[in-house]
């Protein structure tokens, strides 16, 4: 059975200035299979990796801060999917922006 491996979860908490935001979240996984794993991220109002809004074109094992965030908190996680397999979701990434 196809199975997809987390092994480094996106940072928990990221810290960043509103106008002049920077950085990204990551995470890297693997699998036991020759297709590749496919990234949805996603935005959410609460610390919770379910009930989220997939961001449009956020497809990749990595993600660009928004730079147009206001001071607030947010939540993102990643859902990682394979042919065959169950999804397998990331730990919540919380970002500060002050």
């Amino acid at each position: 059975t196809p199975t997809i491996t987390i092994t480094n979860q996106p940072a928990g908490l990221t810290e960043v200035t509103a106008g002049s935001i920077s950085g990204s979240l990551s995470v890297v996984a693997s699998s036991n299979s020759s297709n590749p794993v496919t990234y949805q991220w996603y935005e959410n109002t609460i610390d919770s990796s379910t009930g989220g809004t997939p961001i449009n074109g956020e497809t990749s094992a990595s993600f660009d801060i928004p730079t147009d965030l206001v001071a607030d908190t947010y939540y993102y996680y990643c859902v990682l999917n394979l042919s065959g397999a169950d999804p397998v979701t990331t730990d919540v990434a919380t970002v500060i922006v002050s």
